[in-house]
């Protein structure tokens, strides 16, 4: 069977301090220009390691934007670029520019409101300027979630997936939301339910792959470092930095996590 690749990229956080932002700078408003801080160029260095990878693939892949693409412009947030939503949309777009370029097709799915805007307004612009794929139902050029066929099953993405601060309880909570979604399935459709055999949630910015045999579940990386927000939380969960490769061939579905290790903490007074 013809070999098909899928890319997932989620939870960019562009204007954010400690996320995304291009590595020559980016204007801001009134005219000046924003150049990345140190955890930035860190970020950019990895993202521009990705679109090297990625360029080299054959076939093209299908990209998929799986949420948080923007950091957003909120009251209660001190860790972001300026205060206005148009510069992190124009940092994205010229991000994301050479990925619409090799990849055959895109996907934007939308990710939190507090994030993307309110119904995902933030983001509608800018996956139309990307040449998103449109939904048919509303001709939307983001969406809320995306059923997609791969070599005769489906895969299923969405942003949105619960939380455990509990170590051994990460894999739990995907699991037994995918479980849920599959018996909602089979109940409200029967045998013409989606065959899902691919769920891929984003939103923890941590790595996690469960593989029944029946179904595979998979978080995603992240492109942003510990916020304020993270530390506040107390619990100190490291935030994995990177993206999916997803791989469909000959009926097999292959998650490729591609990971980058986080910097060596400073120690102070040390060598």
């Amino acid at each position: 069977m013809k070999r098909q690749h899928i890319i997932v990229i989620a939870d960019m956080h562009v204007g954010s301090t400690v996320g995304l932002w291009p590595r020559e700078g980016a204007p801001i408003e009134g005219g000046g220009m924003y150049m990345p801080n140190r955890p930035q160029v860190w970020l950019a260095e990895r993202w521009l390691d990705m679109l090297e990878t990625v360029s080299a693939l054959r076939p093209k892949p299908t990209l998929i934007l799986n949420g948080d693409i923007t950091q957003g412009v909120n009251a209660r947030d001190g860790q972001i670029v300026g205060a206005t939503l148009q510069p992190q949309l124009e940092a994205a777009y010229q991000m994301l520019e050479p990925l619409k370029r090799i990849s055959q097709a895109i996907y934007v799915i939308r990710g939190s409101e507090y994030h993307d805007g309110k119904a995902g307004e933030s983001v509608e612009g800018l996956a139309g300027r990307l040449g998103a794929v449109t939904e048919e139902a509303t001709g939307q050029s983001s969406v809320w979630e995306l059923f997609c066929a791969v070599d005769g099953h489906v895969a299923h993405f969405s942003h949105h997936i619960g939380v455990s601060s509990v170590p051994w309880y990460e894999a739990t909570v995907p699991l037994r939301n995918t479980l849920m979604q599959l018996a909602e399935l089979a109940r409200e459709y029967g045998v013409k339910a989606p065959q899902v055999r691919l769920v891929v949630r984003s939103h923890r910015h941590r790595f996690i792959h469960v593989n029944t045999g029946e179904v595979q579940v998979v978080t995603t990386p992240a492109w942003q470092l510990l916020t304020a927000y993270a530390y506040r939380k107390g619990n100190y969960q490291l935030p994995h930095i990177g993206w999916l490769l997803v791989t469909i061939e000959d009926g097999e579905i292959w998650v490729r996590p591609q990971r980058y290790r986080l910097p060596l903490p400073h120690i102070e007074g040390g060598e």
